[in-house]
């Protein structure tokens, strides 16, 4: 973000609402089919597990606090719905703070930015060794594991992360990794990180998640930045870029699908393991090709209207060339042909609305189906009660 809406001279480019309806664009869409997806498989074990009254109650506030984007707040609410969007709750926290953040770090001197950013990192540790000295060394959080899923999730305590990937963003806005730009780098520094997760079984969980790997993730990005080397070659291809754009898509579409397939992780079998890989990358490349790219076009012009977007030379990252359109390179296409009065429009708002109602509708159909299974007891009984409560 740093690099596309913060100005040379540290101000945000364009206002803090065309910012807000941006970000908003880019993520909701995908949110909002995860959400849909994993309705039935919450629905029903909810009602599995509790009786119908409470399990409308929490279902409909667990709803709501998804649907708001704060469920992260809480541990008990954390994986709420889909468990993944715990982190766009994070992320949506950290985008509120962009305009405000941002710029106050622009005014902290580039030759201090990297000693501000390690500063922050070891801030960013405080919480796992606080817990680790609490409890020792501890896997990855289970249902029930409050206080390290307070330590992993609260967004306030992820501040740091995202403070040092706007200051690092300055820098290298202001070609200070020119000197880092080495194709043979970033591939140590790939494979460095490769078996460090190898050996994550060993490292307490709150660790690798609290920003212990922000250092190697910082050189990673800045050298792959560069486009030199055969790890950025082989992610400039084609369908390494296409797959990239369905990245939030593949993320937070991961548990819905299993659910909807009937596999959730883990996964023993390599034979289903592959089949799910990849059914999710079907699914996210058709949820960005007809959800998520038509409805970001719209959304932000329902909210925020047009708005500057940046050009960036690929001779330096201090060339800046303003020109008007979507920032989004994927929305700046559609935006093109959207443009287009007639039937152009029609098709994109009609491929919208049938993409949304055949996700609805499947998983209405998937729900109601696997309600009845798992109430073989009194089937008719149990679904006329749930009728008489929901309708008040």
């Amino acid at each position: 973000m740093a690099y596309t809406y913060l100005a040379p001279d540290g101000g945000l480019r364009g206002t803090s609402r065309n910012f807000y309806a941006s970000r908003f664009a880019r993520i909701f869409p995908a949110y909002l089919l995860g959400f849909v997806l994993a309705a039935p498989t919450d629905i029903f074990l909810s009602l599995r597990a509790n009786p119908v009254a409470i399990a409308s109650l929490k279902l409909a506030v667990n709803g709501i606090l998804v649907l708001a984007f704060v469920q992260a707040w809480t541990p008990y609410t954390a994986w709420a719905w889909n468990f993944p969007a715990w982190s766009v709750s994070v992320e949506v926290f950290f985008y509120a703070l962009f305009p405000w953040l941002g710029p106050r770090l622009s005014r902290i001197p580039l030759s201090r930015c990297l000693v501000v950013a390690a500063g922050l990192w070891i801030v960013s540790l405080v919480a796992p060794t606080a817990l680790f000295l609490l409890k020792g060394p501890t896997g990855p959080p289970q249902i029930g594991d409050y206080l390290q899923m307070a330590v992993e999730f609260t967004p306030l305590l992820r501040v740091p992360e995202f403070a040092i990937g706007i200051l690092v963003g300055r820098v290298f806005v202001a070609g200070g990794f020119d000197r880092l730009r080495n194709g043979l780098l970033s591939l140590i520094v790939a494979l460095i990180i490769l078996m460090v997760m190898a050996f994550s079984p060993h490292l307490s969980h709150p660790f690798l998640a609290g920003g212990l790997l922000t250092p190697l993730f910082v050189l990673l990005i800045v050298t792959l930045a560069g486009g030199n080397g055969p790890l950025a070659s082989f992610l400039s291809m084609p369908f390494m870029i296409l797959l990239g754009e369905a990245s939030y898509g593949i993320y937070i579409l991961q548990i819905p699908v299993s659910y909807v397939l009937r596999c959730p992780p883990p996964h023993t079998s390599g034979r289903v393991l592959l089949t799910y890989c990849g059914a999710l990358v079907f699914v996210a490349l058709l949820s960005f090709r007809f959800i998520e790219s038509p409805l970001r076009l719209r959304i932000r012009r329902w909210l925020g209207g047009p708005e500057p977007s940046i050009v960036r030379s690929n001779a330096s990252a201090n060339s800046l060339v303003w020109a008007q359109g979507p920032v989004d390179p994927a929305v700046a296409t559609i935006g093109s042909t959207d443009q287009a009065k007639g039937p152009a429009r029609k098709t994109t708002r009609r491929s919208v609305v049938v993409g949304i109602s055949a996700a609805a509708g499947a998983s209405a159909v998937y729900g109601a189906v696997r309600f009845m299974r798992g109430a073989r007891s009194q089937p008719g009984r149990r679904c006329l009660y749930l009728l008489r409560n929901l309708s008040g």
